[in-house]
């Protein structure tokens, strides 16, 4: 099942590290728990899984039943997301979720920041990268030392090195 650090979906039958039988459907999802009422650490384990075989749309069509089966994501959950989304260079979708996340109640951790502004700035998005830490930091949120790095190792990347 763990090759090379990554997560591989290759059959329909899975005995996760916490011991859950899931049967999942490579394209829709969970089809069989197996017995076991699925809560919203069994989707943020689906999330990780989906989003590091990048089947983003498969999964987000998976996160709009949440609300149906009275599962409310976490910051965890919304964090997994956008960190898939940005991986597929989709930042315009990332900026939305982020946005909902919050509105929603769920505030961003660090690393939910980190995730944004790494994948801002390696999509080539410095403008927006840095709006959002204008915004982190206007807004009093706790910022930790990786979020300048990023920014830094950003603006360089992108040859803005009188920025940096």
């Amino acid at each position: 099942m763990w090759k090379n650090n990554s997560c591989h979906f290759e059959k329909s039958k899975y005995v996760m590290h916490y011991g859950l039988d899931f049967d999942i459907d490579s394209d829709y999802g969970i089809t069989d728990m197996s017995g076991v009422d699925p809560n919203i650490q069994i989707y943020n384990i689906l999330t990780n899984g989906y989003c590091k075989k990048k089947k983003i749309d498969v999964y987000m069509q998976l996160f709009q039943e949440l609300p149906r089966k009275h599962l409310i994501p976490n910051v965890v959950t919304y964090s997994t997301i956008l960190h898939g989304v940005v991986c597929v260079g989709r930042c315009v979708d990332a900026q939305e979720l982020f946005n909902k996340m919050q509105q929603n109640g769920q505030m961003p951790k660090i690393y939910t920041h980190d995730i944004m502004l790494h994948g801002l700035t390696n999509n080539g998005h410095i403008d927006e990268a840095l709006s959002l830490l204008t915004m982190i930091e206007n807004n009093e949120q706790h910022l930790s030392i990786s979020c300048y790095n990023i920014i830094v190792h950003g603006l360089c990347k992108h040859g803005k090195f009188d920025e940096a």
